[in-house]
């Protein structure tokens, strides 16, 4: 299996990326810091509707700057939002490209039914 580590290292001649983990593509919150992993029932981590609404309705505080009472994370709400948008996991939103969508090809025998449909693949790293 080819190492992503060991490509950046050479080609960006830093030796730092070595270093790095798993744990570096995941998302902690300020302060938080990563427990060890625990074999508990994954019922509780479902987030019902109405926790969903209120989580959404408050997605901005992490955006707003410091001095506006927000907590000035800007990444941290957009990963929320394509969260929420796309249904993917944390470290699969941590693990996209810069410039992650991937036009499909329509069909030209496409109809006006089809406009909703996928536009659009993510591409990761």
């Amino acid at each position: 299996m080819h190492d992503h580590r060991e490509t950046a290292a050479t080609s960006l001649t830093e030796p730092g990326w070595l270093r790095l983990g798993p744990q570096h593509a995941m998302l902690f919150r300020r302060g938080e810091k990563p427990r060890r992993v625990s074999h508990h029932s994954h019922e509780r981590d479902v987030i019902d509707a109405d926790a969903f609404a209120q989580i959404m309705a408050g997605m901005g505080v992490f955006g707003m700057p410091s001095t506006e009472g927000g907590l000035g994370d800007e990444q941290a709400m957009r990963i929320l939002m394509l969260l929420a948008r796309t249904g993917r996991r944390v470290s699969e939103i941590c693990m996209l490209d810069h410039d992650p969508l991937l036009p499909l090809h329509q069909p030209s025998t496409s109809t006006a039914d089809d406009a909703d449909g996928f536009v659009a693949r993510l591409r990761y790293q």
